[in-house]
């Protein structure tokens, strides 16, 4: 505690030091925050609750207004690059992404498998390759270069198809038309809990990727100033270890697997 109020401290100090009128940043940030399927105002996901605890600290911390712009997810990363929001939150480091916004990074994660009880958990990434699993996953996630270049090869198999969202996976599981999802248990839970397979499901790192950083993309369009500003507050709540422990409170330990905050 006496550390986090010290860095706390000393990032006040640092912010108050580039106060001059050409580092100043007076725009608000129009972040995107996801719905989810039948819940029309926002998603219930334990990522979600955490980013929800996250967001007015980095306000606190930079001084800067920040504003939800509810929206589906799969709306989120289209309207940063049409410059309609300024943030999009819980996101992995996406090539395309980097294009037209810079990742604030707060954590790293990787990619599990959500295995139904009933098949055969794989060990390697090769096993998944060569084994008969039927997968599934959420349209425009993304866990990195190895990831990617795996689900493609499924796909071409005919053995991965990708969905709109964490509902229609989880019901994809439950009607046994998958095996397996590939993402994140966190991104799942409430999905997950609806069909009844919450606690009925196996939670695999079989390998299928590298950790890709995480954390907040800002968009390119927003200044300079804001920018440099917004990145000393992230740096700020992931070395004074706030982010670990806020991710270790929000959400359950069994939910935890893929998370290196």
């Amino acid at each position: 505690m006496l550390r986090t109020l010290a860095l706390a401290t000393a990032l006040g100090l640092a912010l108050c030091g580039h106060s001059r009128a050409s580092d100043a940043c007076d725009m608000p940030m129009r972040v995107a925050i996801s719905t989810m399927p039948g819940a029309p105002h926002a998603d219930d996901t334990p990522l979600r609750h955490a980013t929800d605890a996250l967001l007015p600290e980095i306000a606190r911390l930079s001084g800067i207004f920040i504003r939800y712009d509810i929206m589906p997810r799969m709306r989120a990363f289209p309207e940063l690059k049409a410059h309609h929001v300024e943030l999009v939150p819980m996101s992995t480091r996406d090539p395309e992404r980097d294009r037209y916004a810079h990742l604030l990074v707060l954590g790293r994660m990787k990619a599990m498998l959500m295995l139904r009880h009933d098949a055969t958990a794989p060990q390697s990434a090769e096993e998944v390759r060569a084994g008969k699993l039927r997968l599934v996953m959420v349209r425009d996630q993304s866990f990195g270069a190895r990831t990617a270049a795996l689900t493609r090869e499924l796909e071409a198999q005919g053995r991965l198809d990708r969905v709109a969202d964490q509902r229609a996976a989880a019901d994809a599981l439950s009607a046994h038309k998958a095996d397996a999802i590939i993402g994140l248990p966190a991104f799942f839970a409430p999905s997950l809990a609806g069909t009844g397979l919450l606690h009925q499901l196996d939670i695999v790192d079989a390998g299928i990727g590298d950790p890709v950083d995480e954390g907040v993309y800002i968009g390119n369009h927003v200044p300079a100033s804001c920018v440099d500003r917004l990145e000393r507050v992230v740096q700020h709540l992931r070395e004074s270890g706030y982010y670990h422990d806020l991710v270790e409170r929000q959400i359950p330990a069994s939910q935890r697997a893929g998370l290196m905050p």
